[in-house]
């Protein structure tokens, strides 16, 4: 297995993905470059997979350095990114609690409108067993 390889095994994920799941996934993860954010939906929207399953693969790249944690902060009136990125929770729950949406102004509450995504760290070739 190369550097950049990551096996997906009954061991390590809890859900069977079957054999169009698991094709998606690898596809999705050859188009990302490195420094792209992924968002647990499209791979629940692409994959037809539940939210859980989702993270629970997203989880097992974090956990082997192909995937880092941010937290996005989104505009609940306009249902749209602030372009706010934190690296982590910490940074996030001390930081002013309001910020203001840059597309209509309004009042964002920082704690309650963010929403967990990924940026990729480093190329991964998803493998199956």
């Amino acid at each position: 297995m190369l550097h950049n390889s990551f096996l997906i095994t009954n061991k390590n994920l809890k859900v069977k993905l079957n054999k169009s799941q698991q094709a998606t996934l690898s596809d999705l993860f050859k188009r990302f470059k490195t420094g792209s954010y992924i968002y647990p939906g499209m791979l629940i929207r692409e994959m037809n997979i539940e939210m859980r399953v989702a993270y629970e693969i997203l989880g097992l790249l974090k956990e082997s350095g192909f995937l880092q944690e941010l937290y996005e902060i989104y505009c609940p009136h306009e249902s749209k990114s602030t372009g706010l990125i934190y690296d982590n929770l910490l940074d996030l729950v001390t930081d002013d609690q309001v910020k203001y949406c840059p597309e209509c102004g309004q009042e964002v509450d920082i704690k309650k409108n963010n929403i967990l995504i990924y940026k990729l760290l480093k190329q991964v070739n998803i493998e199956y067993e």
